[in-house]
């Protein structure tokens, strides 16, 4: 696992656009019905890719939370304006497995966050 000056260092050489691959359980009790009712059939997937573009000094507009006793690092707010927002792909709940290409399921909350700010 990368330290966190690693994390900072990758940070740094992130792009403006910052691509996710995302897994998300198929229609759980974590996505009520009137979010999924703004979403496709082809939105429901099991795992696919989003692609948000970063404003400058603004972030990606969303709050992940990892679970205590097991690995997955998961989207747990969505920020209204923010980059995830204004895209409209991510729910809550749904899990992200990378970050630009860096596998991030057994990372730690806190790596996770410092990949994505």
């Amino acid at each position: 696992m990368a330290t966190h000056e690693e994390a900072l260092s990758v940070l740094r050489l992130s792009p403006q656009r910052v691509r996710l691959c995302i897994y998300r359980d198929p229609v759980t009790e974590n996505h009520s019905t009137q979010t999924l009712q703004n979403h496709t059939p082809e939105d429901m997937w099991d795992l696919f890719s989003v692609e948000l573009m970063l404003k400058t000094g603004q972030g990606l507009g969303l709050r992940i939370v990892g679970k205590r006793n097991d690995t997955g690092i998961f989207v747990s707010e969505i920020t209204r304006g923010g980059a995830a927002d204004l895209d409209g792909r991510l729910l809550l709940g749904d899990q992200i497995l990378s970050v630009n290409g860096e596998d991030i399921r057994a990372a730690s909350q806190d790596y996770a966050s410092a990949l994505l700010q």
